[in-house]
């Protein structure tokens, strides 16, 4: 193992953010945006000069904790986890470090589920739908509002996902 050079964690994620926010990474606005967003969160959380190299799995996991008393949830947690793992994976290329502290920490992400629509909802929906393309007047949004009608009965009857319904192609 390489001696690690030591550097403050605020240092360190700066330094990260530098690099990432370098033409070359090619990262979008937006991804640089959150990243920033994300580590000034991050930085609040931990003291002022604490050294990288001495942030430890359980300081890291206390982190975590508090931000799912604070109400995120566990896919939040877990993705805020692997961004503390690309600049703990940062900070080990660079040298500054000898193993990376998240490598510890396992999370299960469990995905939002939202209840199935009931027989009812479907019936109202569906009637919304019908009311919304009898009181159309403009051809547009009569095609429109009869796409969407369409749309939430293939859905109902098929039993698919929404995104998949996109991804139909007419052979």
């Amino acid at each position: 193992l390489t001696r690690s050079k030591p550097i403050a964690l605020q240092a360190a994620i700066a330094e990260w953010l530098a690099d990432r926010s370098r033409p070359r990474s090619g990262l979008a606005a937006g991804t640089l945006v959150a990243y920033r967003s994300w580590a000034k969160e991050f930085t609040r959380a931990f003291p002022e000069g604490l050294a990288a190299k001495d942030v430890t799995p359980a300081m890291l996991r206390r982190y975590l904790d508090r931000q799912e008393d604070a109400g995120d949830l566990s896919t939040t947690l877990k993705k805020k986890l692997g961004g503390l793992s690309m600049v703990f994976e940062f900070l080990l290329r660079e040298g500054h470090l000898v193993r990376n502290p998240c490598k510890a920490i396992r999370m299960t992400a469990e995905p939002k589920r939202h209840p199935a629509m009931t027989g009812e909802e479907y019936q109202a929906l569906r009637r919304a739908l019908a009311n919304e393309l009898e009181a159309a007047s403009d051809p547009q949004i009569h095609r429109e509002a009869q796409e969407l009608l369409d749309l939430a009965d293939v859905l109902w009857n098929s039993g698919l996902r929404f995104i998949e319904s996109q991804r139909l192609t007419w052979a």
